[in-house]
């Protein structure tokens, strides 16, 4: 894979990350709305899943400093991570879709 992909490729997972990030914040705009045990209830999920937001941004920035062979096994966690916390969002928003 040459710089030019690996550049490419980190910017296609930034743009996801940030598509992501904005679907929670329209979530945490559902949350708000809802009464106070609806409320407990979507603020524990919306951390669980801030928490994945956390630990994708930090399988990308691995993914920015890595070189050489392992730089695909990387990328594997990070699609894997990016697909989790994509599914978990989607996830949320069924459940707040209900409320």
């Amino acid at each position: 894979m040459g710089n030019e992909d690996k550049s490419t490729y980190e910017q296609k997972m930034e743009a996801r990350l940030r598509e992501l990030d904005a679907e929670m914040e329209l979530l945490q705009a559902k949350a708000d709305r809802l009464e106070a045990d609806a409320q407990k209830q979507s603020k524990t999920l919306l951390d669980d899943l801030e928490e994945q937001r956390d630990a994708v941004a930090q399988r990308l920035q691995n993914y920015r400093e890595s070189a050489g062979s392992a730089i695909e096994e990387i990328r594997q966690g990070l699609e894997g991570a990016v697909q989790e916390f994509a599914d978990g969002v989607r996830r949320a928003s069924d459940r707040f879709e209900g409320k």
